[in-house]
Formats: structure tokens, C-alpha cells, sequence
């Protein structure tokens, strides 16, 4: 952001010399208070005025694609399995705070539903994570269970297998509401 300043200063400083030159030049040639002078310190001033716009729009471009570029960049981390949606939220968020200065509604809007769908995406990885999660535990559960119930057969326990057997089933149930 602070090469963005320097570089919209220095072409403001740009524009401005060429503006007072101009000047020089139009009153140099022309007669003071005749309609050329006036008609060409119009001109100046529109030239500089769309130099101004152009200056704005090149910079809101180049804010926005760095945002762009950000908002991407982690999204791909991301997608790769590296836990950045703190760092890709505060950006997403970062840039519509900016948005909402320097675009247009309908652009702002998108922002947000990047921003919902993020949220969403994130939700979902989460929830995928944890049934993952609780589906390696209940393997493990079941190969704890399973070798228990083959020591019971070995000890000739088979009324705590039986009492086993019933844990499990209740255990399932639960699990199913």
C-alpha cells in the first residue's frame, strides 16, 4: 500500500508539473482575459481532471488486484490443506471494508457472497474434518471391542461378552439419533 501512495504521489507530482507548464506556455502565448486564454485554461483543466480519473482508476485497479491476488493465494493454501482461513477472512473482510468506500453496490455485493461462501466452505471442511475424526475413533473403538471380545471367548467369559455385546448395541443407537 505504501508503494501504491508513493507511486499515486509521484504521478500526482507529475501531473501538477505538467499542468503549471502548460499554464506558462497558454498565458505566455495567449492575451490576458481573451476567449484562447480562456478556451485553453478550460481544455487544461479537463486534461487534468481526466489525468486525475485515470490516476483514480489505475489505483483502485491495482488495490483490487492486490486484494485479488491475496483472497487467491490463500484460498489455494487452503484448498491444499494448509489452515489459513483466519489470514483469508481478515483479507476477504480487509478488502470489503475498502470496497465499500471505493465500489460500486453491485461489486460489493459479490464481496459479500464470497465472503458467505467462504464462511460455508470453511463450515463444510470443518464438519468433514470431525466425521473423519469420529469415523477413525469408532475403528479403533470397534478393534478395541473386537479384541476384548476375543479375550472373553479365550477366558471363557461369555457373560461379559454377552454384557459387551449389549454396550455395543446401546452404544450404535445412540449413535443413530
Amino acid at each position: 500500500m505504501e508503494e501504491l501512495a508513493q507511486l499515486r504521489q509521484t504521478e500526482t507530482d507529475r501531473i501538477e508539473a505538467e499542468y503549471q507548464r502548460r499554464l506558462v506556455l497558454i498565458r505566455e502565448f495567449t492575451r490576458d482575459g481573451s476567449d484562447a486564454e480562456r478556451q485553453a485554461i478550460e481544455n487544461l483543466d479537463a486534461w487534468k481532471t481526466q489525468q486525475n480519473n485515470e490516476l483514480t482508476t489505475k489505483e483502485k485497479d491495482a488495490v483490487q488486484a492486490r486484494y485479488k491476488a491475496e483472497i487467491d493465494y490463500f484460498s489455494n493454501l487452503e484448498s491444499l490443506g494448509v489452515s489459513s482461513y483466519d489470514a483469508l477472512k481478515a483479507s476477504m473482510e480487509e478488502y470489503y471494508a475498502w470496497a465499500q468506500q471505493n465500489l460500486p453496490e453491485k461489486e460489493q455485493q459479490l464481496i459479500q457472497a464470497q465472503i458467505a461462501g467462504a464462511d460455508a466452505r470453511h463450515a463444510k471442511l470443518l464438519q468433514e474434518r470431525q466425521d473423519e475424526e469420529r469415523a477413525k475413533l469408532q475403528e479403533l473403538q470397534d478393534i478395541r471391542d473386537e479384541f476384548h471380545s476375543r479375550d472373553l471367548d479365550n477366558s471363557g467369559d461369555s457373560y461379559g461378552k454377552q454384557l459387551l455385546e449389549v454396550d455395543k448395541y446401546y452404544e450404535k443407537m445412540k449413535a443413530k439419533l
